[in-house]
């Protein structure tokens, strides 16, 4: 479980750039139906401890790798948060 320190220090500017945009999906789409929507884009996925299907996960984690280093300005996370959801309008919203 993490601290209210670290997240504060996340908060503060912490992260200044970043090489992917990670998702976390929570019941709001399949892994399979996933897999068909997004087949023609470079990620990697993994199931979340959450997750109770072994053959079709529900909540799952995507990372995607980004052709360049996003350069994150200090207090900026609101714009990493509009891109994950235009990239993938699935992600579960309470992260």
């Amino acid at each position: 479980m993490e601290s209210e320190d670290s997240m504060a220090e996340l908060d503060s500017g912490l992260l200044t750039s970043t090489d992917c945009l990670i998702v976390d999906i929570d019941d709001t789409i399949s892994f399979n139906e996933f897999k068909e929507i997004y087949s023609d884009m470079e990620w990697i996925a993994i199931p979340t401890i959450s997750n109770t299907d072994a053959d079709n996960w529900t909540k799952f984690r995507v990372i995607y790798p980004l052709a360049q280093t996003l350069e994150i300005p200090n207090e900026s996370l609101k714009v990493l948060k509009m891109l994950r959801s235009m990239v993938c309008p699935f992600e579960d919203r309470c992260h």
